[in-house]
């Protein structure tokens, strides 16, 4: 199963929402920081992304969003990631 194929079935999963598109738009590799993957998902009830470090999560997307945004609200909700371990 691929990366992508394993995202959709997370996010249908945990919202019940079908996507229709799953693109994967960052993959964890900054050499600074913590590792973060993001994927957009489109659905018919609106666009949403899924962030993930050593957990996922399912963020709305809106249009004042970067992607920046969306991982530093990640790192909010998992403060023990804002940090990670030297390679």
């Amino acid at each position: 199963m691929s990366d992508t194929e394993a995202i959709a079935r997370f996010f249908h999963q945990y919202t019940g929402l079908v996507p229709q598109l799953v693109t994967g738009i960052r993959r964890g590799t900054r050499r600074q920081g913590p590792r973060l993957s993001v994927w957009s998902i489109m659905t018919e009830q609106g666009h949403f992304y899924v962030i993930q470090g050593k957990t996922r999560e399912v963020l709305r997307a809106t249009g004042t969003h970067r992607i920046e945004d969306l991982c530093r609200r990640y790192l909010e909700l998992h403060p023990d990631e804002a940090v990670s371990p030297p390679d």
